[in-house]
């Protein structure tokens, strides 16, 4: 237990477990052990066969689990659940006394011995024998749900003194879990390298990276030949649109269990998004000045681009623009080539994810005009880059880094649109 800042034993154990569920993945190994019994029976039974099915589902979790139980009724469960599979310690009675046979076989165990450990471990004969008398009592009579007695009128609340009580509790929680998000990401701050365990398995990996070729070279095709004489703000749509459908499918196992800590800490998410928003400012106004002194006549192609098409039909490019480019480049880019490499170098994670992602915005149009220093405009992406991938780090979850995407993405849009009416 941890007493002192308040959490029983039964709570420590449920903060223990969630944390296991929310960063398990497929590949994880669970060993779990009596879970649930801090609590009543009914209560820890529904908790642990509520995580027993958690863990067997594949389309959830599907870890590979050892899951030790004295709730014997979740044997049963063996044949109604895909990949359960009973197994038990054998223990052998002689004379009265008890002897483990130290063997694990198949199929559930056919008592508790509770108090024959009971009867090992020394306590008093008298209470032996009194335990075994209850014992048989209870499996003749059977166990019967508490019943819990009703409040006097007097002493009954009315709907309006609980809705009143929850209300105020609820504001306070909020108030003190904003204050400790604060204190966290301050903390947070401090450390040299925060915990980091958002990852796709291999496949989602593999579906999510093979996208990025599809979406270069044979995308614009396919769509330019299906939809001819279409305006290239609806081509880029359609596009983005066919991309940010085939991320839903292919890596929904993953956006699902990395909105986990998004919900947990949104005061923490919210904080990071805007620290890391006022940083990229900076950022890019100091690398605009250098490709000033550089020279006056670059523009920014991908800007310009994506203004004429603002300018001339601000829907589509405002959707390919705040929503699904973000979700795609970021899966692309951030969960699939930076949560792989960061497995085996960090450094080499935050190189090759911010250089990829700076050259994917200018390379074509570089190639196209065959104007080679039209790649100097990939140095603008180099920090916007690398905050995407820090945030995505430090919140330990993809949507940190897409709803960072998604807000610069919105307020670039709005500022270039401006900005070229005005001129």
């Amino acid at each position: 237990d941890d007493l002192a800042s308040g959490q029983s034993t039964f709570m420590v154990e449920m903060n223990e477990m969630a944390n296991i569920l929310r960063h398990a993945t497929a590949d994880s190994l669970l060993i779990l052990d009596e879970i649930g019994r801090g609590t009543s029976t009914y209560d820890g039974m529904a908790i642990a066969r509520a995580v027993l099915e958690f863990c067997a589902d594949k389309r959830r979790l599907g870890a590979k689990t050892m899951f030790a139980t004295h709730y014997h009724e979740l044997s049963a469960l063996e044949g109604e659940i895909g990949g359960v599979r009973n197994y038990n310690i054998t223990a052998k009675k002689q004379g009265g006394t008890l002897v483990f046979l130290r063997k694990i076989v198949r199929g559930a165990a056919d008592d508790s011995y509770g108090i024959e450990v009971a009867k090992l471990a020394g306590l008093p004969d008298p209470v032996i024998q009194k335990a075994k008398g209850y014992l048989k009592e209870l499996e003749a009579e059977g166990i019967a749900p508490p019943v819990v007695g009703s409040a006097a009128a007097d002493d009954q609340l009315s709907f309006a003194d609980v809705a009143a009580v929850q209300l105020s509790n609820l504001i306070i929680y909020y108030f003190e879990a904003f204050a400790e998000e604060s204190e966290g990401l301050m903390e947070a701050n401090r450390r040299e390298r925060p915990p980091f365990s958002s990852s796709q398995n291999a496949v989602e990996r593999i579906l999510a990276l093979l996208w990025l070729p599809i979406h270069l070279f044979l995308m614009p095709r396919v769509v330019s030949h299906l939809f001819p004489g279409v305006d290239g703000s609806w081509l880029n749509l359609a596009v983005y649109a066919a991309g940010a459908g085939y991320m839903l499918v292919t890596q929904f196992r993953f956006l699902r269990q990395d909105f986990d800590p998004l919900c947990d800490r949104p005061g923490y998410m919210l904080l990071e998004i805007l620290i890391s928003y006022g940083a990229m400012l900076l950022f890019n106004m100091a690398v605009s000045g250098i490709l000033m002194l550089l020279s006056n006549d670059l523009e920014n192609p991908n800007n310009a681009a994506v203004v004429d098409m603002a300018m001339s039909s601000s829907g589509p490019i405002a959707a390919v623009a705040v929503f699904l480019a973000p979700l795609t480049e970021e899966l692309i880019f951030r969960a699939g080539i930076f949560g792989g490499l960061r497995k085996k170098s960090r450094l080499a994670a935050y190189l090759v994810s911010i250089a990829l992602f700076a050259l994917y915005h200018v390379w074509s149009y570089a190639l196209s005009s065959r104007d080679w220093m039209v790649l100097l405009y990939a140095l603008q992406y180099v920090p916007v880059s690398y905050l995407l991938c820090r945030i995505y780090e430090r919140t330990n979850s993809i949507w940190g880094s897409i709803l960072l995407h998604m807000f610069s993405n919105f307020v670039a849009l709005h500022a270039l649109t401006a900005l070229e009416r005005l001129l």
